[in-house]
């Protein structure tokens, strides 16, 4: 059995999980940090490292990236 915690930190742009994975005998917890970043914050550190945005969607099915979209894949190459 698997529990997820997860709480998020807006002014931080980060998003600290907890995930408590329950066997017959243990119980064993990890935990996890993430950043995340605007698409305008992608654009601009890609431009600094001499790169651009080639395509973004919104999930790995290629999805068109939105609003709503609950992920986003940034394809970026060198300019």
């Amino acid at each position: 059995m698997v529990t997820v915690t997860q709480t998020a930190d807006r002014a931080a742009q980060r998003v600290l999980s907890v995930f408590l994975v329950q066997s017959a005998s243990t119980l064993t917890a990890f935990h996890e940090q993430a950043t995340w970043a605007t698409l305008a914050e992608i654009r601009l550190m890609a431009r600094i490292a001499g790169l651009k945005v080639a395509n973004v969607n919104g999930s790995y099915a290629g999805e068109p990236y939105g609003a709503h979209s609950r992920e986003m894949l940034v394809v970026l190459e060198r300019q």
